[in-house]
């Protein structure tokens, strides 16, 4: 993107304006990729704990049927 400047102002009015909404912007980001990371290594738990569970019921269901 290509910004005009007219007399140290741009297109999008001051560069400080511009510096400052470009932080608010990467701050949002952040949050948003911190959140996806946090919320990836949960279901990462929860999929290998539900799997662990499946695993053991598996076995008592064995353990189960090979006695009767």
């Amino acid at each position: 993107m290509r910004l005009r400047v007219i007399g140290g102002r741009n297109e999008m009015g001051n560069w400080r304006d511009y510096v400052n909404n470009s932080k608010r912007g990467q701050s949002t980001l952040e949050w948003v990729i911190g959140a996806a990371i946090i919320l990836g290594t949960l279901v990462v738990g929860i999929m290998a704990w539900n799997n662990g569970l499946v695993a053991k019921i598996g076995q008592m269901v064995q353990r189960l049927t090979q006695t009767s």
